[in-house]
């Protein structure tokens, strides 16, 4: 799945020991207005995430944006489950 994926590369990146340092160069927060222009053909300078985290998703018309920073994936599935 595209998501263990992205973990694995960011883990392979970003890792020093135990510590996660963020991934400021590819799979970054600020990447994703970028991305979301692209999705709608609106030509624009800035860096957008990895075409894998978005491809086979054909024509797009509406994006929804949830956004989970600082909170923890995992932290995030716990509170899920709890709740």
């Amino acid at each position: 799945m595209i998501f263990e994926e992205a973990g694995a590369s960011i883990r392979r990146q970003s890792s020093d020991g135990d510590f996660l340092y963020p991934c400021y160069k590819e799979n970054c927060i600020s990447n994703i207005p970028g991305t979301i222009l692209d999705l709608f053909d609106v030509k624009s300078k800035r860096p957008q995430l990895p075409n894998k985290v978005v491809s086979g998703n054909g024509e797009v018309n509406k994006v929804v944006l949830f956004v989970l920073d600082g909170f923890g994936y995992n932290q995030f599935l716990r509170c899920y489950r709890d709740h």
